[in-house]
């Protein structure tokens, strides 16, 4: 079923719906999300972030059919299925928010706004590109939710 959604979302995400930019703001949809990737010490990191200070809190998510998506991204985003990504990037936006500046330029190295920045960028990115408001999917929902309530 998956395949068939991911199939279909792909071959819509090349005509996004044009009112998308009302909640989304405008993004370029052929944004390469692979350089917004966290490496993968970091994504294991902000993944038990997200677990330990967010999830306790929204529920949205059902941690075992995430789990395997969040070690398949440690390798190569790319093989992520696009609402999963939109959901993975969601994750990471999420448990920066969760953090304080000093926490995060200890985990990082940089500001928490860069960061921020590069996770929301990948999480918009995403759902633009699965066509948010055409696709309905389980993931791709609690990725909206997600990062709306960043």
């Amino acid at each position: 079923m998956e395949d068939a959604v991911t199939a279909d979302s792909e071959e819509t995400a090349t005509v996004p719906d044009q009112d998308t930019d009302l909640f989304l703001s405008s993004v370029d949809p052929s944004t390469n999300v692979q350089h917004l990737q966290p490496d993968p010490l970091h994504v294991f990191r902000l993944w038990q972030l997200f677990l330990d200070r967010v999830n306790p809190l929204t529920k949205i998510i059902h941690v075992p059919t995430v789990q395997p998506y969040v070690l398949e991204a440690t390798t190569n985003i790319l093989n992520v299925p696009l609402h999963y990504q939109a959901l993975l990037f969601s994750i990471y936006t999420m448990a920066v928010v969760s953090v304080t500046e000093q926490e995060c330029v200890a985990m990082f190295g940089v500001s928490r706004a860069l960061v921020l920045g590069r996770y929301t960028l990948g999480a918009r990115a995403s759902l633009v590109r699965f066509n948010v408001l055409k696709n309905e999917n389980m993931a791709i929902l609690q990725a909206l939710i997600l990062f709306q309530v960043s």
